[in-house]
């Protein structure tokens, strides 16, 4: 599919189609489709009509003794190959600057505390079940 060619919204039904994060630019939104694309054909699976569900924050916090860590962002689940994310709690008015550049500093060092090199900044890509997403491109273990 030639997605250059579909408008924003387009792209975002597709992206929620597949379970993607719809924010940011279109060009993020059309590599991230190709992404997945690829990802795909490397499964040998074609699952387009079955999204990929995030794990509730429950399930996530289940083993924690004292329930979740504010300090350590949570992992969001299947993701696009190449890239690394994590999610924090979402407000109504969205994150404040100092708080933005926190979780773009600590999605950052969770994909080195993981051994992923990232490749460039973290960056918001949206808000997903009351999750603010944030997300890295990575490249292979170290």
């Amino acid at each position: 599919m030639d997605y250059e060619q579909l408008t924003q919204k387009q792209l975002q039904d597709e992206c929620r189609r597949r379970g993607l994060p719809t924010g940011r630019m279109k060009a993020e939104m059309v590599q991230r489709l190709a992404d997945y694309d690829v990802a795909q054909a490397d499964d040998g699976t074609d699952d387009f009509d079955e999204p990929i569900a995030l794990p509730p924050a429950e399930a996530q916090t289940a083993n924690a003794p004292d329930g979740p860590d504010p300090e350590m962002p949570a992992p969001v689940g299947p993701s696009t190959p190449g890239v690394h994310q994590c999610r924090f709690p979402a407000k109504s008015e969205g994150p404040t600057e100092p708080e933005h550049a926190d979780y773009r500093r600590r999605t950052l060092d969770d994909a080195v505390a993981l051994g992923l090199n990232p490749r460039g900044d973290a960056y918001r890509t949206g808000t997903v079940d009351g999750f603010e997403v944030y997300e890295v491109r990575v490249r292979g273990r170290s």
